[in-house]
């Protein structure tokens, strides 16, 4: 067994997810408790052992930082094409599956996502070109009322049309 190293550090319930060859896992735990070095191990015990080509690989993370970490440490565990293992946070996925389908639901993949800070400078824009003054309202206020319409499902004509049932009372 060429990986019989990258076990010799894990406990029991760690080695058996890092083992289990009969589909996916899912490593659950507390801070601290050794998730991401079993998942690192495992990935290193695909490639080592079960002969898996890296690139059939797909590792989900919590953040970018945790990502880069995982990808860092596949490296030290002497996987060559550490690179190839599709390594990313959820959010990543998401996108990365829009992107390459979002043709099929009449869009183009040519989008961009927005952050909160996004948001803010562009409702921030929007108000000035308007001549709405913040003290007045403030951008805050606008993001979570789109955010609410959107959440309810709310089309742009019937929040104009409710903005306007609003204004008449």
């Amino acid at each position: 067994m060429k990986s019989m190293s990258l076990l010799k550090t894990l406990n029991k319930s760690q080695k058996e997810a890092v083992k289990h060859s009969d589909g996916p896992v899912l490593v659950l735990g507390g801070a601290g408790c050794g998730k991401t070095c079993t998942l690192e191990n495992r990935i290193a015990y695909l490639v080592k052992d079960g002969g898996i080509n890296p690139e059939n690989i797909l590792t989900i993370t919590f953040t970018n930082k945790e990502a880069n970490k995982v990808r860092e440490n596949l490296r030290e565990l002497g996987i060559k094409k550490a690179d190839d293992v599709n390594i990313m946070t959820a959010m990543q996925l998401g996108v990365s599956i829009l992107r390459e389908n979002i043709e099929e639901i009449g869009f183009t993949s040519n989008f961009t996502l927005y952050d909160y800070e996004d948001k803010k400078k562009t409702v921030k824009e929007c108000m000035a070109a308007l001549n709405i003054n913040e003290q007045k309202i403030a951008p805050k206020t606008i993001i979570d009322y789109i955010s609410d319409m959107k959440n309810n499902y709310i089309l742009v004509d019937d929040a104009k049309d409710m903005a306007q049932d609003n204004n008449a009372k």
